[in-house]
């Protein structure tokens, strides 16, 4: 039954398309039945009376509720399912997958276990410790169910940065929060200014790098998760917008309207800056693809500097298009374009040359970045009175917020995947 779900989400079922708002995602056939995988979640063990196991309960059913991809009934059991026929009982009763987690308490280590009902054979278990964070063990047990289910990389594990300013006490707020808007949390409050948070790749030890303007220039900063903060790169000029390479060692940044490579050699450990792009017009957001080549823009089109032919591209040469954004899981940029008076997304596949319009109602739509999966983008809506972050899903075009109104939030960057949640 799973794989034959599959098949359906894939679109390789003749007449069956994706339909989607901005809190769903789901599969539709022709005549207009919604079809979201049907999902039996069974939670036992000693604790399932008390808030923490309640907590873990709920933290399940909010991922795996997300776009509303599977639909899903939770019962707390007192014994697990012992007998094959027990699961497959759950098939007769329309469940396409079956989810059981046992929980005793927060010193002991969570079992779970995923089946097929349809032939009742379990496709993925494992016995987890807490490590001291109910949330920890629920999100990476919802990523991996979605992961065997459906073929998909959740992005539960993972944090999304922007700054808010503060206009009444004038602060600039480096804050964090979940992947869906939840958990908020101010990193780094600072009475300067700061602009444009980017994510290290460093995943044992993560990091942001943030531009910070001081009276003499403006220069990268780095926060770690502990809130503290330390000079980086703190070079003359304007100094806004980093890339990283796939290894962590290349890096590219603008710098006063022109594009910089940093390369560290461990051996010397030196590094050596070397200007690469420099034009007429003002060089910003360079985005490094896995072939080492730089995606930017310049003068309102989107260009691709090549390293191996040194030579520069543009990809866009119509329109006013600012903010690339490269995916290296999708092979995709996403970037702004004025339609009409107001900026909307587009992405740009390298590979196909294809652009696709995502966005097409009223506010400016800016400085999008990807979802480390590729599948979603995050961006600011700014109209003349707030500026708010929110998540579009690539594949339904639809997004939502996930910060309040009358705030002024602007320039998200979104983590990559972690083992495990950082600050919980």
């Amino acid at each position: 039954m799973v794989l034959r779900w599959l098949w359906v989400m894939m679109g390789l079922v003749q007449g069956l398309y994706l339909v989607g708002d901005p809190n769903s995602f789901s599969v539709q056939v022709e005549g207009g039945v919604s079809a979201p995988m049907k999902l039996y979640l069974g939670v036992l063990g000693s604790g399932k009376e008390r808030y923490d196991c309640s907590q873990l309960t709920r933290l399940l059913v909010q991922c795996l509720s997300f776009e509303k991809l599977f639909d899903i009934k939770q019962e707390l059991l007192s014994s697990a399912p012992t007998k094959k026929s027990d699961v497959t009982h759950l098939f007769d009763k329309g469940f396409d997958a079956a989810l059981f987690v046992t929980f005793e308490d927060l010193n002991s280590p969570v079992e779970w276990r995923l089946y097929d009902t349809q032939p009742g054979e379990m496709i993925s278990g494992k016995r987890q410790a807490i490590l001291g964070y109910v949330k920890d063990v629920a999100f990476g047990v919802a990523a991996r169910v979605m992961k065997e289910l459906i073929s998909v990389e959740a992005p539960f594990l993972s944090k999304i940065a922007f700054i808010e300013r503060d206009r009444k006490k004038k602060k600039s707020l480096l804050t964090l929060v979940d992947y869906d808007g939840s958990s908020k949390q101010v990193l780094l409050s600072s009475a300067r200014i700061l602009v444009a948070p980017s994510w290290s790749l460093n995943r044992e030890k993560p990091f942001l790098i943030v531009s910070e303007f001081t009276p003499s220039n403006v220069r990268f900063m780095g926060v770690d998760m502990e809130g503290k903060k330390y000079v980086l790169l703190d070079l003359e000029g304007t100094n806004v917008g980093i890339s990283y390479g796939a290894e962590g060692r290349d890096v590219v940044y603008c710098r006063s309207g022109a594009i910089w490579s940093y390369q560290y050699n461990p051996e010397t450990k030196r590094g050596v800056h070397r200007c690469l792009i420099r034009e007429q017009g003002t060089c910003a957001s360079p985005s490094l693809t896995e072939d080492g080549d730089i995606v930017f823009c310049s003068e309102g089109k989107i260009k691709c500097y090549h390293v191996g032919s040194k030579r520069t591209s543009m990809l866009t040469p119509k329109g006013y298009n600012v903010a690339p954004a490269y995916s290296r899981a999708s092979g995709q940029i996403v970037y702004s374009t004025r339609i009409r008076g107001a900026m909307q997304l587009f992405t740009y596949d390298l590979k196909t040359k294809n652009m696709v319009q995502l966005t097409h109602d009223r506010g400016d739509k800016v400085d999008p970045c990807w979802s480390p999966c590729g599948r979603y983008c995050v961006f600011c809506w700014e109209n003349n009175i707030e500026s708010r972050i929110a998540v579009l899903s690539i594949a339904t075009k639809e997004y939502w917020f996930i910060t309040p109104m009358g705030r002024c939030c602007r320039y998200p960057a979104w983590s990559p995947i972690f083992d495990k949640v950082i600050l919980a």
